[in-house]
């Protein structure tokens, strides 16, 4: 499976859910699929038409393909997600969560050096905040590296998770890849 074909996977797979837009620039930044997920549950009492209270959340999926990928894109791309979740937010007593997931599709790296230290940020990576002690929700980023560099050599394609993104492993489950924690 090459890059376009995981990227094409990927999106019909969110496409369930999500509302996809192709080829997407967001404050400088293009992405070549933001897939964009919002919910509202409904306490309801007897009747549908007497709401009660209800909670709001919403998750963003930002997908990019990275050539020559070095430590500082993987740092100024998740840089990026902090700084947007910082705008998008909107604590209130009905803001459940937002979350702002990073894709990472990349075929190749500067170095093996520089490998090394993308793989390490990306299985390191955290960043979560909490509104007035969960009362108004909380907000996260998560990312996700999908590892192409050996795939011209007949290897398998390797899929990094940083620790809040592991909920994402079956969502990246192909019968091809090799999965790493």
């Amino acid at each position: 499976m090459d890059v376009e074909q995981f990227a094409d996977m990927l999106e019909s797979r969110l496409s369930g859910y999500f509302d996809i837009h192709r080829d997407v620039c967001w404050d400088g930044c293009v992405f070549g699929f933001k897939a964009d997920f919002s919910a509202r549950m409904n306490q309801t009492v007897l009747t549908k038409s007497r709401i009660v209270d209800f909670c709001e959340t919403r998750e963003i999926l930002l997908f990019s393909v990275e050539e020559n990928f070095s430590s500082e894109k993987a740092a100024s791309g998740m840089d990026f997600c902090r700084c947007r979740l910082d705008e998008i937010v909107e604590p209130s007593r009905h803001h459940k969560s937002t979350v702002i997931t990073r894709i990472f599709a990349v075929p190749s790296f500067l170095s093996e050096e520089e490998k090394k230290k993308v793989l390490s940020m990306v299985r390191k990576f955290r960043y979560s905040k909490s509104h007035l002690f969960m009362l108004h929700g909380f907000s996260e980023v998560r990312a996700v590296l999908a590892d192409f560099s050996g795939f011209s050599c007949g290897e398998d394609v390797n899929i990094i998770f940083s620790p809040a993104a592991r909920s994402y492993r079956k969502l990246f489950k192909f019968n091809t890849d090799k999965e790493e924690v």
